[in-house]
């Protein structure tokens, strides 16, 4: 079965700790986005396999930027 996906838009930027403005989203926080967001349709269509209801179903998700890598990989890839 084929569906169509809607197209999204997403800008991205530098994390402010490695030189970034910090006003939008980094890499790291698309990714954590995903995560949360197929965490929480895999969650949402094995519940409705099962028969089980559900009025809504959250998902949070955290995670740690080492600056010290990414700054690092920034001077050793100039």
């Amino acid at each position: 079965m084929l569906g169509r996906h809607r197209t999204r838009h997403h800008q991205a930027e530098a994390h402010k700790g490695v030189g970034g403005a910090g006003a939008g989203a980094c890499s790291g926080d698309l990714l954590l986005g995903a995560l949360a967001a197929c965490a929480q349709i895999t969650c949402q269509m094995v519940a409705t396999a099962m028969g089980i209801p559900t009025e809504r179903i959250e998902v949070t998700v955290e995670g740690d930027l080492d600056l010290e890598v990414s700054s690092a990989y920034q001077k050793t890839s100039r």
